[in-house]
């Protein structure tokens, strides 16, 4: 099993990558439920996909 930490190598074979802030996690965590209110609206992709 892969590692896992600041400290795992290969970085790209760890099972943990970069983990999400506190506020990132709020700011994410208010999203979606905006979005379940509003009956899951389709998110258009800023990229034009």
């Amino acid at each position: 099993m892969p590692g896992f930490g600041e400290k795992c190598t290969p970085r790209g074979q760890c099972t943990f990558g970069a983990r999400l802030q506190d506020e990132e996690i709020k700011v994410l965590a208010n999203f979606v439920r905006q979005e379940a209110i509003q009956g899951w609206p389709k998110v258009e992709n800023s990229a034009g996909d």
